[in-house]
């Protein structure tokens, strides 16, 4: 919208700031640095259960239940992980420990067999997660588009489950 001009036709002055995710975008709304930001509900819950003054105003992020997932478990193809229970004592990337990402992943894992107390989680940005699970710095990371798509493309990994479509189909994920 900014490369085309969008918001200039509307009068608007916009300038992005990349974060690295709601965690990092609200202190700065609250704080008054940001005036919007994108986030995962679930930092926007815990901000206004810590006493922050936030609000959604706008819905854009839903895994739908049907069509292609956008968020995927990866796995380096020669890395022999095939399920859920051989990610057990592995490492495993997340864009944040306790966010939705983490959360259905996990859950995604219990409903398949495998306990994801038993695996050591690390927190790595969406798009640093290929490159470490490349490096083999990580054993496997979940997937978000444009990301999972780009990864996929590039090959040497595999999709072995889709947590969010997996674990609940339709559920609202991220806004501003």
């Amino acid at each position: 919208a900014v490369d085309n001009g969008y918001f200039e036709q509307e009068g608007l002055k916009v300038e992005i700031s990349p974060m690295a995710g709601g965690q990092v975008a609200i202190p700065a709304i609250v704080g008054g640095s940001l005036d919007l930001g994108f986030s995962a509900y679930f930092a926007v819950f815990s901000a206004r259960d810590a006493g922050m003054d936030i609000t959604i105003i706008a819905a854009i992020v839903r895994e739908v239940g049907t069509g292609t997932p956008y968020v995927g478990v990866l796995v380096r193809e020669d890395s022999g992980i095939n399920k859920a229970k051989d990610l057990e004592g592995k490492t495993f990337a997340t864009g944040t420990i306790k966010s939705v990402d983490w959360l259905t992943t996990a859950e995604w894992m219990s409903l398949n067999g495998a306990d994801h107390k038993k695996v050591g989680w690390v927190e790595i940005p969406f798009p640093a997660m290929g490159g470490a699970l490349r490096a083999k710095r990580v054993d496997a990371i979940t997937g978000v588009d444009p990301f999972l798509t780009a990864e996929l493309e590039a090959g040497g990994v595999k999709v072995i489950g889709h947590p969010f479509f997996e674990v609940a189909p339709n559920l609202p994920i991220a806004g501003f």
